[in-house]
């Protein structure tokens, strides 16, 4: 199983950097990459990547003036379960 996630994570990041030397790192198709990243890093719960991939996503959206792109809420979703749960907070 471990060998099938190094195999998606790096086919990810072998898209995203094709994305971004054809088309630029603000263009749509390149936030979908950075989101498809992170929610992998969420998966296998390394949330201290996701965090930064998500973050720059969401701001390429604000920047291009994207603030009612449906694919904004996909975004906040996935941040928001970067939040440490309540009950992890008790612990």
């Amino acid at each position: 199983r471990r060998e099938r996630y190094a195999e998606a994570e790096s086919t990810i990041q072998q898209t995203l950097k094709i994305r971004e030397s054809i088309r630029g790192k603000s263009q749509q198709n390149f936030t979908f990459t950075l989101s498809w990243l992170g929610e992998f890093y969420l998966m296998t719960e390394r949330n201290e990547l996701a965090r930064p991939l998500l973050e720059r996503a969401l701001a390429i959206l604000v920047e291009k003036g994207l603030h009612n792109n449906p694919y904004r809420q996909t975004l906040l979703q996935q941040m928001a379960r970067l939040q440490p749960s309540p009950s992890s907070l008790s612990s």
